[in-house]
């Protein structure tokens, strides 16, 4: 092993995370949020439909969890999400489906949960809508549509706080190797570009198990590389293959103010940096 290569097995499946619940729960509303935003610009005549089918797969999990001890902060948010609190039955559905998902039956502040949870209860309201989208309109025009959500949603985010390159990749291995969601390797090519190889995934594990798993890739992988290289941040990525299609994912990220399009490694060259 050299020193510009990095092995990180760190992945625990009962692995926690703290949330803050209030601000968790809008932001997992609050994509949906976005989403109806995006549709009634950009596809009006299909809002009202995707609508119906959303809540009718939301209900589901929405009418087992008793939502009394949430019922204030439920409210308080859905006034600042309009476009949900006017489309009634789906804004009374989406925090007790949230919850339910994270298996919190008491409000608190803060929570401890499972890290696998917390994705799921992120990852999978997502994954309904598109899974909604592919059903109704074809599986092209459903996975394109998503995408320009994606690419929306990216557009309207405020900007990254950090834009050292350097700082950048510190924090994420950190995080990642932290969270106990990850197993991985690193080699860095010089201080301005680097490969990670995961062999585990937490994020994969949240939707690898659903019945049309290959869409979870666009609700997390293909949203993670686009918000990176959508915006004015630092970092660039580039993967070839992930966790939902191989045995392995490739990602490749680099500084933009130093590199342009740098030439992807072989997976050969990514096969070899094993996670022992």
């Amino acid at each position: 092993m050299t020193p510009d290569y990095e092995i990180y097995k760190n992945y625990n499946p009962n692995a926690k995370r703290e949330i803050v619940v209030e601000d968790y729960l809008f932001g997992s509303a609050q994509r949906l949020e976005q989403m109806l935003e995006f549709l009634g610009a950009n596809k009006s005549e299909f809002l009202k439909t995707f609508i119906q089918e959303i809540s009718k797969k939301l209900s589901v999990n929405a009418k087992s969890m008793n939502i009394g001890q949430f019922a204030e902060l439920i409210e308080k948010q859905l006034q600042k999400l309009p476009l949900l609190k006017s489309h009634s039955p789906l804004g009374d559905l989406v925090f007790p489906f949230v919850l339910g998902e994270l298996n919190l039956a008491e409000f608190t502040e803060k929570a401890t949960v499972l890290h696998l949870e917390s994705e799921k209860g992120e990852n999978l309201l997502l994954y309904h809508a598109l899974k909604i989208m592919v059903d109704l309109l074809g599986r092209e025009e459903g996975i394109q549509l998503y995408k320009g959500f994606v690419d929306y949603r990216i557009k309207n985010s405020p900007p990254r706080e950090v834009d050292d390159f350097r700082v950048a990749r510190v924090s994420w291995i950190k995080g990642m190797a932290d969270s106990g969601g990850y197993e991985f390797a690193i080699y860095d090519f010089d201080e301005s570009k680097f490969l990670g190889r995961f062999d585990k995934c937490v994020v994969y594990d949240s939707l690898k198990d659903m019945e049309d798993a290959a869409l979870g890739y666009y609700v997390t992988c293909y949203a993670g590389s686009t918000g990176c290289n959508l915006s004015d941040w630092c970092v660039r990525m580039r993967r070839t293959q992930t966790l939902f299609t191989a045995d392995f994912c490739d990602e490749l990220y680099w500084d933009r103010h130093v590199y342009n399009e740098p030439e992807q490694p072989s997976l050969d060259f990514t096969r070899k940096l094993v996670v022992e």
